[in-house]
């Protein structure tokens, strides 16, 4: 792929010292261990850079991996960090560069892109939308109603990250689930959370199931659940059991809600502890935020992946990309069996719709008559209930911070 001349791929011998200062320079790392982890970092994955007068100001990370859509596994572009220093503002760096790396990644076979946004809005120009809500919860590890585990897990350390990364691979998925393949990113993710520890229950050399926490305030908390993998529901109710014994000590717990759980179910009297705890160093809380973004890269892939919806008759989408990966005119097919072909059906109903639409619709994370009240989504009213009906799946639930 030809590239601009203030453009270059990444090269770890001649970048990495720029790198490093850019990211110390945005306040994303302090301290020397966490700007040796950015070596770590950029070890795996592609990064483009982005030169002012032939020094790195700008540089856009993207890492394998996949996403699971409905049951299928798509190969999944990550686009892990899109970093720009102050001199390198208001250049256009980030989105040419962002561009760049997705049609590079659509070309090599990656069926769908995600990455976390900073503001709602700036990657939308890219074809991007916003993902389902997470829900974020604070509480005291006292409150959990789950049985207090009586197996006795062993201490994990940042030296762990390979049992850690295929724990991580190997756990119980959903709808949304996230995998990153290289396992040296985990290394990086470790040394970058501030008084990181972990534990976890082993069968012979396996790690099982385990989760990492990290705290700014070692003796009370809050602590920080990072991430945890479990194979079955009886291993997440296990971590959660080891989590509310640490409420001897710690007063409050903040996480991402797990994939398999209503946490709100497993907390006693939330309400009261929210009143209670209102202003406080470890204040209750319950907050969901769309702060993901994701985009198809190839719409035949995504389509098929639909396996059992309800049926829909086809029809002809014309479907627009600011990037070009996957605009064009397709007849759809929902069904048992779905499919997207490159085809002209002009007598069939026809949806007109921006990629970022037509993705957030064939991940569920909004139906057909809203995205037409509210997105770039030209639908008949009629196909949009249909589409409403046929389009059931659950909130998407990556499991995995990126």
């Amino acid at each position: 792929m030809t590239l601009d001349d203030d453009m270059r791929w990444f090269d770890k011998t001649r970048d990495l010292e720029q790198i490093q200062r850019i990211w110390q320079e945005v306040g994303w790392v302090e301290g020397a261990q966490e700007v040796r982890a950015v070596e770590d970092f950029f070890s795996v994955g592609t990064s483009l850079t982005g030169l002012v007068e032939d020094g790195v100001e700008c540089a856009v990370h993207v890492c394998p991996g996949t996403l699971r859509l409905d049951q299928t596994d798509l190969a999944l572009c990550a686009v892990t960090a899109v970093t720009t220093s102050h001199v390198g503002r208001k250049l256009g760096f980030a989105q040419r560069l962002t561009s760049i790396q997705l049609q590079r990644a659509a070309q090599e076979g990656a069926q769908v892109a995600a990455l976390g946004m900073f503001e709602q809005g700036f990657y939308d120009k890219l074809g991007f939308g916003s993902a389902s809500y997470e829900h974020e919860f604070t509480f005291d590890p006292a409150t959990l109603t789950v049985p207090v585990s009586t197996a006795v897990p062993r201490r994990l350390s940042k030296d762990d990250w390979v049992d850690m990364h295929r724990a991580l691979c190997r756990r119980m998925k959903a709808h949304g689930s996230v995998v990153l393949e290289p396992p040296s990113i985990i290394a990086a993710e470790l040394a970058w959370t501030a008084n990181g520890f972990g534990f976890g229950y082993y069968d012979g050399d396996e790690l099982t199931h385990c989760l990492w926490l990290s705290t700014q305030d070692i003796e009370y908390g809050p602590l920080r659940v990072e991430f945890m993998a479990y194979r079955n529901l009886q291993e997440l109710m296990e971590l959660m059991g080891f989590l509310r014994s640490l409420g001897d000590q710690y007063r409050s717990v903040s996480m991402t809600e797990p994939v398999h759980l209503h946490l709100q179910d497993w907390l006693h009297k939330p309400f009261r502890r929210r009143g209670i705890s209102r202003g406080s160093k470890h204040e209750a809380q319950h907050r969901a935020t769309s702060w993901r973004q994701l985009r198809i890269l190839d719409l035949p892939a995504c389509v098929a992946a639909l396996s059992a919806v309800g049926p829909v008759p086809p029809f002809r989408l014309e479907i627009s990309d600011p990037i070009g990966c996957v605009d064009g005119v397709y007849t759809v097919s929902l069904g048992q069996t779905s499919s997207a072909k490159r085809e002209e059906s002009t007598e069939l109903p026809m949806i007109r719709a921006s990629v970022n639409a037509f993705s957030r619709l064939l991940f569920g994370i909004v139906p057909a008559s809203t995205l037409a009240l509210a997105d770039d989504f030209d639908v008949a009213d009629a196909l949009a209930a249909e589409l409403d009906r046929a389009i059931c799946l659950p909130a998407m639930r990556p499991g995995w911070d990126f």
